[in-house]
């Protein structure tokens, strides 16, 4: 009788474990505010555009075979906010490469460039608290004018970004190259239009520049309207290290 007790009990406490093992990489939705993120110092600085007391939504993605021991990193997904589901091909090659999903939902404060640019950054340290993250690894993307000057304005945190649409060269870029020298940026087009040669003309101006860990991924122009898988994977793949033959 013992026996029998003992072993279910083992039973039970795999099976908790199991579960509580799995819920680390489930899809959750978490609210906070920016004073419960920074404390009441910094989000006072950005109080001008966001309320340090207004809710704010974020979607987090975790890789699916989350290990809460490993380190892992970031993807902030910026602006263009949505109450959907991330499409399949950029979803499956984040949590693939060992990558944290994250993007802020529709709120009441993403009107303006400036809003969007704060909630991108505010998902780093969100993260931060929850996960152990690969600093090396924090990575941006999404819509272009707003992953843009967050990547530039914040250098040391974020060590790279893919850009593949929006005016990508704002608010003085040409004072911030020297600090972005050391990350690593890929640029994905292939369409013959005026957006997509922005694209191609930056990632001619971030060569230029001396900004040497940058890649241009030119898709066929039959499909260029929908990123693939493959593309997704070789343009982290480059992030993670510029020497990959990926």
């Amino acid at each position: 009788m013992v026996f029998r007790i003992l072993v279910t009990s083992c039973i039970i406490l795999f099976a908790q474990n199991a579960v509580a093992q799995e819920n680390l990489s489930d899809d959750f939705k978490i609210q906070i505010t920016p004073r419960e993120i920074y404390g009441s110092e910094l989000s006072e600085k950005n109080s001008d555009y966001i309320n340090p007391d207004q809710k704010i939504i974020y979607a987090v993605y975790p890789p699916k075979d989350f290990n809460p021991s490993a380190k892992t990193g970031i993807m902030v997904f910026a602006g263009s906010y949505r109450d959907k589901h991330p499409s399949f091909n950029w979803l499956s090659s984040v949590r693939e490469s060992n990558l944290i999903y994250i993007e802020a939902l529709v709120s009441e404060v993403d009107s303006s460039y400036r809003q969007r640019q704060i909630l991108a950054e505010m998902a780093v340290p969100l993260l931060e608290k929850k996960y152990n993250i690969d600093k090396n690894r924090i990575y941006i993307s999404g819509e272009g004018r707003v992953a843009s000057v967050v990547a530039m304005n914040n250098p040391d945190i974020f060590k790279g970004a893919i850009y593949t649409n929006g005016n990508l060269w704002t608010e003085n870029a040409e004072t911030k190259l020297d600090s972005i020298k050391q990350n690593r940026f890929v640029f994905i087009t292939g369409e013959i239009k005026s957006r997509a040669k922005k694209v191609r003309d930056v990632y001619g101006k971030y060569k230029k520049a001396g900004i040497e860990n940058s890649k241009l991924i030119y898709l066929n122009p039959i499909r260029s309207s929908k990123i693939k898988r493959i593309d997704l994977i070789r343009a982290i793949n480059y992030l993670d290290d510029p020497n990959s033959n990926s």
